[in-house]
C-alpha cells in the first residue's frame, strides 16, 4: 500500500516538472520574441534582399516559436518576409541574417566566429564569456527576467549598425 508520504512526494515532482517545463517554452518565447524584433533595430551593410533568415542552433523550442511569431510579422519588417533555419552543427549553416545559439555548443563557438565574420551574421548566445569569444549580442537573466548584452565592436566587425533604441535597452554594451 502506498504511503500519504510518497503521493505527497509523486505529487510534488510532478508539480515541479510541470513548473520547470512551463519555465523553459516561457523562456523560448521570449527569446524568439526578442530574436525577431532585433531585426527592427538592426542595419546591415549589405542588406539581404528577399528578407531574414534566423538560424537556430540547437533549440528547436525557440525555432519554432520564432515560426509562430514571424508569421503576421512581414509587414513590420519592410515587407521582409523572416524564414526560420534550424540547424544542428556549425557546417550547415549559411545565408542567415541572425543565428541564435542554444546553451552546450560552446565548442562551436569559435567556428561560429570565424563565420559570422565572412558572412556578416549577428551572432547571439546565453552562456557566460560568450560576447568576450566573440559574440554580438548575449542573452542574461537578471532577476527572473531575460535581457541581453551587446558586444558592439563585435557589431561593426560583422558590418552591422545597431540603432540606438536598441543600445539603450541594452543591460550591457561593450564597446
Amino acid at each position: 500500500m502506498i504511503s500519504v508520504f510518497k503521493i505527497a512526494l509523486i505529487a510534488l515532482i510532478g508539480t515541479c516538472s510541470f513548473s520547470l517545463h512551463a519555465q523553459i517554452v516561457r523562456d523560448d518565447a521570449l527569446k524568439a520574441s526578442y530574436l525577431v524584433n532585433f531585426l527592427e533595430f538592426v542595419t546591415w551593410d549589405q542588406l539581404p534582399n528577399k528578407g531574414h533568415t534566423i538560424g537556430v542552433l540547437n533549440s528547436e523550442g525557440v525555432a519554432s516559436r520564432i515560426k509562430a511569431i514571424s508569421l503576421g510579422r512581414i509587414g513590420d519588417l519592410k515587407n521582409r518576409q523572416i524564414r526560420v533555419e534550424h540547424f544542428s552543427q556549425a557546417k550547415e549553416i549559411s545565408k542567415v541574417s541572425l543565428l541564435f545559439i542554444a546553451r552546450g555548443n560552446q565548442m562551436q563557438w569559435a567556428e561560429l566566429v570565424e563565420l559570422s565574420e565572412k558572412q556578416n551574421f549577428i551572432l547571439i548566445g546565453e552562456e557566460d564569456g560568450f560576447l568576450e569569444a566573440g559574440g554580438v549580442i548575449q542573452f542574461v537573466t537578471v532577476n527572473n527576467r531575460i535581457r541581453f548584452k551587446i558586444n558592439s565592436k563585435q557589431a561593426k566587425k560583422i558590418g552591422v549598425s545597431m540603432s540606438s533604441k536598441l543600445l539603450s535597452l541594452a543591460k550591457e554594451v561593450k564597446r
